[in-house]
């Protein structure tokens, strides 16, 4: 699974830090960087800067979240530096004691423009100490030149001096009923947060602060090896060309749409399918893949191995209206931009009025996949040729498209 993780600072400030992981290995940290120069693959998780929030916990015997969200505010009113409307509540998992972040409205929005100004479209948004190893009867304090992040526990936590931290954590293990180990991080090297922070990559994340309001808007994937992502994406095609969708929900879908819902099914996309189980089987991954006249190729070092489609593709039904493209090339501009991830080079060229020739660098074949059987779905946008070659990073592809706006009969 790939991970860009962004650390951003002081909210006025557009230099940030980031990096990448594959699973939770670290590929490589960049910091002090302009965040104009970030790259985003995979998931997406970025950190702000823990004196910007408050963590705590709430008891309230409501299990209902709608209803435990609409109580949070009420039940710390007491405790609130400012009015309960200039703030924004993120909430934790629900139980006896639930955690709950306290962010200034203003200030979570100014990180969020400060993205979307660069088109990052984070996952996951949280205070930057939440993210340190965690484990039960140990403290990990992770100390810069300018401040000490103490982790306590799997949603607590504080950020403060050097000084003030090293009496917290001695009265903590006063306090405390049995040993309590901790565990000091000082920072030498300026990747070594991105060092320390890599065995939680791959684990849930504790409080997500974009949520109520704030809430992502942006679906994910987080299936990264791109034949993976085939087998997974194309079993939904599977269901569908099997008739899977339940008659009476069609019917009644068909009597409220003006649109057809019968088109002609994806050769390249039949082909995927037709193909994902021997290249999974082989536990390979091609170098680089072509499709042109109903044939498609997985090309090897040392084989190539093809398939043809015989016959004409069937029509089938579907339980997506299919809204007819006026304008291919703008609407596969704006498509882009919506569904793929951040800061791809993209260069469309008109073939004719009904057809573009698309070449996208450095973008994740999953998420790939999966937005070509969108548009054909949704549009009748169909790939007829295609030209795809592994990147540098797992999961990520050059490609080079023609898709065609077919007739809708």
């Amino acid at each position: 699974m790939l991970t860009t993780v962004i650390r951003l600072y002081s909210k006025d400030n557009n230099t940030v830090d980031y990096a990448t992981y594959e699973d939770n290995h670290l590929q490589k940290a960049i910091t002090n960087i302009p965040i104009n120069k970030v790259n985003t693959m995979g998931r997406v998780i970025v950190l702000i800067p823990s004196q910007y929030t408050t963590i705590t916990k709430v008891k309230i015997p409501v299990k209902n979240r709608k209803t435990f969200a609409k109580a949070v505010p009420y039940a710390l009113e007491n405790n609130l530096l400012d009015e309960a409307k200039n703030l924004h509540f993120a909430i934790g998992a629900i139980a006896e004691s639930t955690p709950v972040v306290i962010i200034k409205k203003s200030i979570l929005q100014n990180y969020l423009d400060l993205l979307s100004q660069h088109q990052i479209k984070p996952d996951y948004l949280l205070p930057d100490l939440l993210i340190l190893p965690f484990a039960e009867s140990k403290l990990t304090i992770y100390s810069n030149e300018n401040e000490s992040l103490t982790r306590t526990g799997e949603t607590a936590g504080f950020v403060g001096s050097h000084q003030n931290i090293e009496i917290i954590a001695k009265k903590a293990q006063e306090k405390a009923n049995k040993p309590i180990e901790i565990n000091r991080i000082i920072e030498a090297n300026n990747d070594d947060f991105y060092q320390t922070i890599a065995p939680q990559i791959t684990k849930p994340v504790p409080i997500n602060l974009l949520q109520g309001a704030f809430k992502a808007k942006i679906p994910t994937i987080n299936r990264n090896w791109w034949l993976v992502s085939i087998m997974a994406i194309l079993c939904i095609i599977l269901a569908i060309s099997s008739h899977k969708f339940s008659k009476k929900i069609i019917a009644l879908q068909m009597t409220s749409q003006k649109h057809s819902y019968l088109h002609q099914n994806s050769s390249f996309l039949q082909l995927l399918k037709q193909m994902a189980p021997q290249i999974e089987a082989g536990n390979t991954t091609p170098d680089k893949m072509t499709f042109a006249k109903n044939k498609l190729c997985f090309i090897y070092q040392n084989k190539t191995q093809c398939k043809k489609l015989i016959g004409t593709s069937k029509k089938i039904s579907t339980a997506y209206p299919i809204i007819r493209v006026k304008n291919t090339a703008a609407f596969i501009k704006t498509s882009l931009k919506n569904q793929l991830q951040s800061n791809i080079n993209t260069k469309i060229t008109n073939i004719n009025s009904d057809a573009i020739e698309l070449s996208l660098d450095n973008v994740s074949f999953d998420y790939l996949v999966n937005w070509i059987e969108m548009i054909w779905l949704k549009h009748n946008l169909v790939v007829y040729n295609a030209n795809i070659n592994k990147k540098g990073a797992p999961g990520m592809v050059s490609i080079t498209l023609k898709i065609k706006n077919e007739k809708i009969s």
